[in-house]
């Protein structure tokens, strides 16, 4: 292994949240052990697991002193990942899923990008990894600053609203009181962006390297099902509440703008996927949701045209198949 540059040679602390992932968290240690950069602390948080991914995790710690396990009992990704916080020791922070792998160049090709451009954040490419089909998703942007990282948040799929194609620096976590800033247990899909809306704002530059060095497996019985496609069940719909939450985090009007259309267009497509199922009670509600947050309306035009209309007919039990059409009007 060539030696790295004594400049870029500090350490990143790698937080992984595993629950009952024993079939794949063999794959992402060893992936993690072999990079290339090697001051790193590699911190398992076993949340309760009861499938063996507990003992996967223990004798990876006895096989490598980089590893650090810690066992609590189940209380979702957002808690482990906070408990990460609590034991990581890095002036770095990069985030990984259980079920996922790292390019064995990630950790230096990262931090080197960060440390070179003086960036208080990098990020990378990613592969989307299907049961039928590979997608690479590679950044577009070399640099982002200030409001532009705010909106491509919001906006540009490359940036994304995940947090582990992205390396921190660890002061950018932290707020005016020198805690870290902690992710909402109680939001169990969009978790991620909504503690991404107030981190970044502790963000100057942000930095990209232009690679997929990221491989995101898609699995279907994932926490968030691989992230396709809308569902009405209950983790799902917290997404709702993270999207709320994030429109009143944002300052700038066209941010806001952006936010909220994406807001009340997921309330839109839950309403009318939850018409869809016939599911009565949940079309009630997501009504009086878009009904209440109707002072966000001043920040659209057309679109909310289009949202009252199909929540009118929702209210009508008009067919899906109609409302679908209504759906691709632009």
């Amino acid at each position: 292994m060539r030696k790295m540059d004594e400049r870029y040679y500090e350490k990143i602390s790698i937080i992984i949240p595993v629950y009952n992932i024993h079939e794949y968290i063999d794959d992402m240690v060893k992936s993690v052990t072999y990079q290339t950069y090697n001051n790193i602390e590699i911190i398992l948080i076993d949340d309760g697991s009861s499938d063996g991914s507990g003992k996967i995790c223990d004798a990876w710690a006895r096989k490598d002193k980089r590893v650090v396990c810690v066992h609590q009992k189940n209380a979702g990704v957002s808690a482990a990942r906070n408990k990460g916080f609590a034991v990581s020791t890095g002036a770095y922070i990069l985030f990984a899923d259980g079920d996922d792998t790292l390019a064995p160049d990630m950790c230096e090709k990262m931090i080197k990008c960060l440390k070179q451009k003086a960036a208080d954040l990098s990020y990378c490419g990613f592969l989307n990894i299907f049961d039928d089909q590979t997608e690479i998703m590679i950044p577009k942007r070399e640099v982002l600053s200030d409001q532009e990282i705010l909106y491509a948040l919001v906006a540009d799929g490359y940036f994304f609203g995940a947090v582990w194609n992205k390396l921190f620096k660890r002061e950018t976590l932290l707020d005016k009181d020198g805690n870290f800033i902690t992710f909402n247990s109680g939001i169990l899909v969009s978790e991620d962006a909504l503690w991404l809306s107030k981190v970044l704002k502790n963000v100057r530059k942000a930095v990209s390297v232009p690679e997929a060095l990221y491989f995101w497996r898609r699995r279907a019985n994932s926490a968030t099902q691989g992230g396709v496609g809308i569902r009405t069940d209950k983790a799902y719909l917290t997404t709702l509440d993270a999207y709320r939450e994030m429109t009143k985090e944002m300052d700038e009007q066209y941010i806001k703008r952006a936010m909220c259309k994406r807001y009340l267009g997921t309330c839109r497509d839950c309403l009318l996927q939850a018409h869809r199922e016939n599911k009565r009670e949940l079309c009630r509600e997501l009504s009086r949701r878009i009904f209440r947050d109707r002072y966000l309306y001043r920040y659209l035009d057309f679109f909310i045209v289009k949202l009252l209309f199909c929540v009118t007919l929702v209210k009508l039990k008009l067919p899906p198949r109609l409302l679908d059409k209504i759906n691709k009007i632009k």
